[in-house]
């Protein structure tokens, strides 16, 4: 390609100019491969003398820089010289100073100046720079000789500003330090003590300010990334002290982050403290005039001039600050320091309160009191003694004392208590304190002594800025209620929550709320760093303001000190001493306000494993009777969950009591009451709320039956027992919502001809009294089977009063009976429970299927109860084409229920009646797999022609037949399994689920909702089962007629987004490879595919979550293993696609970011490595494609790992 200055000029205007956008492309392509050339020497610094264009000479100097940067021993290999290149920056220098263009050059300057730093860099390495370094001073000249107008400063400045990256470009630090520091820094004082003088006779103000900023910028930097001392230089502190005592418009948050930076480079920063008087303390003392006075000190001249300039200025911000009107004198008195040296002065919440001023700053001001407030933290960590100056050793003496540093601890105070950001900067300020006495850099009696001038007025501030009806949170339109309404908003699962609302205020309070409960946890370890009755005081103090705040009847006051006990639960993980007093307070006196319950709530939520101690048990007995009695009149899902919580961790309070079965009698009854009550559908009422009643009740059904089953269980109880008491439980809390005549009392027996023998759901009402008994009985099913009939079940637990040990699945059977088994009691129970479950599952979902599949997953993982309410949203946009970000149907929910319902009962069905040692018999039970697959299964599945003369039918058909199937297969006896298949093929169900899901894939519009599909692949992989066994189902799907139409659909999945889908579908193909491979009979539509399958998978795996990476590195180990030479083949095809005249998307070919020679070592990769060196493979390509790694150092481990392999030895070179 050809470069010419007359071509580059041409194409920087088109760059910068055109408005073709494929110009703009061709232009930038071209002038990136002028950069690379060694033409761009010679062509750049053309253009910087002699172009009249801006645009032109600007990119001249970029790329000009970029090559000394980059290139500069190319520039000399190719025999050119240095010395040119600084010709042409200082002949442009000279040209710009004699022409004063303006400021529209500034930036042009700016880069130019870039470029001379890192000449001079490259110089230091050389070992030769103070010849151009001094030249490069000339050009400030006429600012100093009064002639400039301040541009030629800022030229010279900007040179020193670059030169830290320069040099840490060239690796010459070092030699910046030692060579060319101290000049730099004096040149630097100079030009400050010139800005600053009224002298100078520079008239441009702006231009002033500017250099300022620029001077303070270059010293932030210089103390960055040189990490050096800079201060100690004192003709630099002597001008920052000069700087400091003038009245000029520089922003002072500047002046601040200067000494942010700087601190921590002085002498003594964080080391022990040394006492007052002895050798190497910063602190001194010097009698005058019978006064004994303090001052500071340090080894060198210009920290202690810096130090003290920056007390100075800190003094008079002080004063400054002080005059806001924050607080009473009466107020302030309570800070006070009595003789016990007692650490939370503060006795009750009404001596506390105080007027809240209402603040309000500008911009700069509230920015520099910030900066500031990081300054006051760098003093802290850094030089404690000054906030704790000994005097009590020298009051005796008989002199005055002058003592100017009093004011720190006070300022420190008086800016916790200012602004609502500033808690957040000194965030750190605790731990820090705790580390400097646990490291002994601050004795215990200094410790002590800093906490008592400092945790006091830090409780005051942030207490008062924590209340909703602080000021600044009352502006922002925070109240107790949208607080609450904003936190069950975001409870749940990021994938589906509702997030159209604009919560930036309420994000604003909770993270300041988040910051006050770091900085009283840290201040409970700091105090404990002190000693546990430092602690202890602490906790009695938050303790006795709660019950202040009860006696006052302030509700915000009992939130806010609620919070902090949940905090300090956090911290101490115990409930010993004041800590239980503040629970057992909780749930008897503080107001019962909705924010006051909630707070509470939380606490015990908190607190629910704790309470399970045995010497709590009075304590939780309170917390059950205080979440039954607000749950009578208040509607909050948290109430419920935590009953839940606190029921499960601490069931062994009621075994261990005497009268375990009157109490579990009272619990019960109790809930069944409050839930008879509650539970209410009205049409008239949003399905959102109706839903949501159902939501704040479920987990006082799981509480008890879990205080049930737990307690029967370790009673020795027998599994009929258990299920008698779990019916009557059942009964009572459904018999409404399944249509029993409400004016029947518990204690009337019913007939069959009271109860009706079906369900019809054919309205919302009716849908949602459905989800309410079905949800029911899931959690009880669930429940058992958890404490029960797990694997994991003790032996010896599990066999408790039964004659002979039976398995989980045989205890399941007994259970299932026990508890639907007809009575004159109940009636014909067990046929209604049946209609229900099957006639739900037989409902339409209005999503397609695609909230079935979601909501049954998330159910079956998650342990605690995900709110139904908040399952009906979701955040995925378009999911469906006419209602984005739709409310999904109750349809959904009641049929992922009854999916789960007969997912749990499955594991029934795994027992054959002639091995049943009670011979039980449940055949003609609704819930036998057999009465569940004719009834449902062969009912479910239509004939394929009406669906396809009504094609909504098909749309709203859903996987539940197929997710049942799916359970019949795992459970079922490997004989009866067989069996089942073989009836399957002969009565045409097989076929007919084939045909289902290739006509719902092709309604399927929209990816998103592609997970709809799923249940088909989990069919196919039950199917195939052990992969390494060919069984009689696994050779129907490698010779089914539809398998080209499943691998079809597997290939579309691939390119969802779905983690879930796309982890069943590479489990489908990895076993389907390995199952063709044992056949040794490749069908045809496995040919077809193969090329597709691994091009889809290598275009779309690098974008998968990280969690399926296992899961993809098995199927390519499959495809290695099984078709090595297949696979290497199109792998090449892939990589080298111009090569093999292969019409490969470049946009999605994962290797378009590596070079010839790198692909060489992937495919050498392919080759050679398996297992866990495939799978680092797999993840470091991914990492190439999305830009975390470069190709280079990456493939580099592997060239090395290659070559050792060649040589015979690989245990030289690691790549993991």
């Amino acid at each position: 390609m050809q470069f010419t200055s007359k071509l580059v000029s041409s194409k920087v205007l088109q760059l910068w100019g055109s408005n073709d956008f494929l110009a703009r492309s061709e232009a930038n392509r071209y002038l990136m491969e002028f950069q690379g050339s060694p033409l761009a020497w010679d062509v750049s610094r053309e253009l910087l003398e002699n172009s009249r264009e801006l645009e032109v000479q600007y990119t001249a100097a970029q790329i000009l820089c970029y090559k000394v940067s980059h290139n500069l021993n190319e520039f000399e290999a190719c025999g050119g010289s240095i010395s040119t290149i600084k010709e042409s920056y200082f002949k442009f220098i000279c040209k710009y100073l004699q022409s004063n263009t303006g400021d529209n050059t500034i930036i042009l300057l700016s880069k130019i100046s870039e470029g001379f730093s890192y000449l001079i860099a490259y110089d230091l390495t050389k070992g030769n720079c103070s010849e151009d370094f001094e030249k490069c001073l000339r050009i400030s000249e006429p600012f100093f000789l009064n002639k400039g107008t301040g541009i030629e400063l800022w030229i010279t400045l900007n040179i020193m500003r670059y030169m830290p990256d320069a040099c840490k470009k060239f690796e010459t630090q070092e030699q910046l330090i030692f060579q060319l520091l101290s000049r730099i820094l004096s040149f630097l004082s100079e030009s400050l003590i010139c800005c600053i003088s009224s002298q100078n006779s520079l008239n441009n103000h702006n231009m002033k300010y500017k250099l300022l900023d620029l001077l303070i910028d270059i010293l932030i930097e210089y103390f960055e990334k040189l990490e050096a001392p800079l201060f100690r230089h004192l003709t630099l502190s002597q001008s920052i002290f000069q700087l400091m005592q003038v009245d000029i418009c520089i922003a002072p948050y500047r002046m601040a982050e200067l000494f942010v930076r700087g601190l921590p480079r002085c002498s003594y920063y964080m080391q022990k403290i040394i006492p007052l008087g002895n050798p190497g303390s910063i602190c001194k003392t010097y009698e005058d005039n019978q006064t004994l006075s303090f001052d500071v000190e340090f080894p060198y001249e210009g920290e202690t001039l810096i130090i003290k300039s920056l007390l100075i200025y800190l003094r008079s911000l002080f004063d400054k600050l002080r005059n806001i009107p924050l607080a009473s004198e009466k107020t302030l008195s309570m800070a006070s320091i009595d003789e016990s040296h007692e650490m939370i002065r503060m006795k009750t919440w009404s001596r506390l309160k105080m007027e809240i001023p209402q603040i309000q700053l500008d911009n700069e001001t509230e920015r520099s009191i910030l900066s500031w407030s990081g300054v006051m933290f760098n003093l802290l960590e850094g030089y404690s003694q000054l906030f704790i100056l000994d005097e009590t050793s020298t009051q005796n003496s008989g002199l005055n004392i002058n003592n100017p540093l009093t004011f720190l601890p006070k300022m420190l105070s008086l800016l916790l208590s200012l602004h609502i950001r500033i808690p957040g900067i000194l965030a750190n300020i605790w731990c820090t304190l705790r580390d400097l006495v646990n490291e002994n850099i601050l004795s215990h009696n200094q410790g002590v002594q800093l906490a008592s001038s400092l945790v006091t007025p830090a409780i005051h501030s942030i207490t008062i800025q924590c209340r909703d009806d602080y000021y600044y949170w009352q502006q922002l339109g925070i109240t107790q209620d949208s607080i609450i309404l904003y936190k069950q908003r975001n409870i749940g699962h990021d994938e589906l929550k509702f997030t159209e609302q604009d919560d930036s205020a309420i994000d604003e309070y909770c993270d300041f709320l988040d910051t006050a409960n770091i900085h009283i946890g840290d201040i409970y370890f700091f105090l404990s760093s002190l000693g546990s009755n430092y602690a202890s005081e602490f906790i009695t103090f938050i303790y006795h303001s709660l019950m202040e705040c009860c006696r006052e009847d302030d509700s915000t006051g009992c939130i806010v000190f609620l919070r902090f006990a949940d905090s300090l639960i956090e911290s101490t993980n115990s409930l010993q001493g004041p800590m239980s007093n503040i629970i057992e307070f909780s749930c008897i006196s503080t107001p019962k306000t909705q924010s006051c319950i909630y707070q509470v709530v939380l606490l015990l939520q908190k607190a629910a494993f704790l309470l399970s101690d045995k010497s709590l048990q009075n304590i939780w007995f309170t917390s059950l009777k205080y979440l039954l009695d607000i749950s009578e009149y208040c509607n909050l899902t948290l109430i419920s969950s935590t009953f839940e919580e606190i029921c499960q961790f601490g069931a062994d309070h009621i075994l261990n009591s005497l009268h375990s079965d009157q109490i579990l009698l009272e619990l019960s009854e109790r809930v069944i009451l409050i839930i008879q009550h509650k539970i209410r559908f009205c049409s008239n009422e949003s399905i959102y709320n109706n839903i949501s009643k159902i939501d704040e009740n479920i987990g006082l059904v799981g509480g008890i039956v879990h205080c049930i089953c737990y307690t029967m269980i370790n009673s020795n109880k027998s599994i009929e027992d258990i299920a008698k008491i779990l019916q009557t439980f059942l009964f009572h809390l459904v018999k409404k919502t399944l249509c029993y005549p409400d004016t029947i009392p518990i204690s009337t027996q019913l007939t069959s001809s009271n109860i009706p023998n079906s369900y019809n759901l054919n309205t919302e009402e009716s849908i949602l009294n459905g989800i309410w008994s079905l949800y029911v009985l899931y959690k009880i099913l669930k429940i058992f089977t958890l404490l029960f009939c797990s694997s994991k079940t003790d032996t010896n637990l599990a066999s408790i009063s039964q004659k002979v040990l039976r398995t989980p699945s045989q205890q399941l059977v007994l259970f299932l009976q026990g508890i639907f088994s007809n009575s004159e009691q109940f009636g014909n129970f067990e046929n209604n429970i049946g209609h229900l479950i099957l006639n739900s599952i037989s409902l339409p979902s209005k999503s397609q299927g695609y909230g079935v599949i979601t909501f049954a997953s998330l159910l079956q993982q998650h342990s605690r109860n995900i709110p139904l309410r908040q399952l009906m949203f979701t955040n995925k946009r378009n999911l469906l084409k006419e209602s984005p970000n739709c409310l999904l149907c109750p349809n959904d929910i009641i049929i992922a229920i009854s999916c789960l319902i007969l997912r749990i009962i499955s594991d029934s069905w795994s027992v054959e009646q002639d091995q049943d040692p009670s011979n039980i018999s449940v055949e003609k039970s609704w819930f036998h797999w057999n009465s569940v697959y004719y009834k449902f299964v062969k009912q479910h599945l239509v004939d394929i022609k009406e669906m396809e003369q009504n094609p909504i039918i098909l749309i709203k058909k859903h996987g539940a037949c197929t997710m049942i199937v799916c359970s019949i297969l795992k459970k079922l006896p490997q004989i009866k399994r067989e069996e089942f298949i073989n009836s399957m093929k002969n009565d045409y169900t097989e076929i007919m689920l084939y045909e289902f899901w290739i006509r719902k894939s092709q309604t399927i519009k929209n990816i998103e909702i592609y997970r709809i599909i799923e249940p088909l692949f989990q069919w196919q992989i039950t199917y195939i089962g052990n992969s390494h066994i060919l069984s009689n189902s696994a050779q129907s799907v490698i010779f089914s007629p539809y398998l080209n139409s499943c691998l079809s659909i597997a290939l579309q999945a691939l390119e969802s987004k779905d983690k879930f889908l796309i982890n069943t579908v590479l489990t489908y193909l990895s076993r389907l490879c390995t199952i063709i491979h044992i056949s040794g009979k490749y069908p045809d539509a496995w040919k077809v595919h193969f090329s597709s399958i691994i091009v889809v998978l290598f275009s779309n795996y690098p974008y998968f979550h990280k969690n399926l990476i296992m899961q993809t590195c098995r199927l390519v180990s499959s495809l290695l293993e099984c078709f090595p030479d297949d696979f290497l083949k199109i792998i090449n095809r892939i990589i080298f696609p111009d090569i093999n005249n292969n019409q490969v998307d470049n946009r999605t070919n994962p290797f378009r970011y590596t070079s010839r020679e790198q692909n060489k070592i992937i495919i050498r990769c392919f080759q050679n490595l398996r297992g866990a060196k495939l799978r680092q493979l797999l993840i470091d390509i991914s990492n190439i494609v999305n830009g975390i790694i470069d190709a280079k150092d990456c493939l580099l481990p592997y060239e090395l790992y290659l070559q050792n392999i060649n040589q015979g030895n690989t245990s030289i070179i690691s790549i993991i």
